[in-house]
């Protein structure tokens, strides 16, 4: 009989062995388990900080581009401006004379940068040449 509760305590003893054995490994796996979701989610955070970055870089350079393209506008409208001027400028004289004190009158003419041929004309006629006939 003796012999019957020692196998008996045996087997509850290899069965508890067993049983802890087997919450080892099931502790085991949960903790490989959470350490797999760990590595997954801070993989996914940082392709979300990747992306977000790709996407401030690229509002970066369009609001750079942006800027380019504002400026080079206001260039070529104060350039379109200033032709404007030359334009009413010119046609405040077209036809028309200019009469001279001759003492300090002058026409002053803006600067033009010489990048072509070009000719300045003009016709005059003398009130008094001096000259008696």
């Amino acid at each position: 009989m003796q012999q019957v509760e020692t196998i008996v305590l045996e087997e509850r003893k290899a069965e508890e062995a067993a049983l802890k054995a087997e919450e080892e490994r099931a502790a085991e796996a949960r903790r490989l388990e959470e350490a797999r979701i760990a590595r997954e989610e801070a993989a996914r955070k940082a392709e979300e900080e990747r992306a977000a970055k790709a996407r401030r870089l690229e509002e970066e350079r369009i609001a750079k581009e942006r800027e380019a393209a504002a400026a080079e506008a206001r260039r070529l409208q104060e350039e379109a401006d200033k032709k404007a001027k030359e334009a009413e400028d010119c046609a405040k004289h077209h036809n028309q004379s200019i009469r001279f004190d001759g003492k300090s009158s002058y026409i002053d003419i803006d600067p033009r940068p010489v990048q072509d041929d070009f000719t300045i004309s003009f016709w005059f006629r003398p009130e008094d040449t001096g000259i008696s006939r």
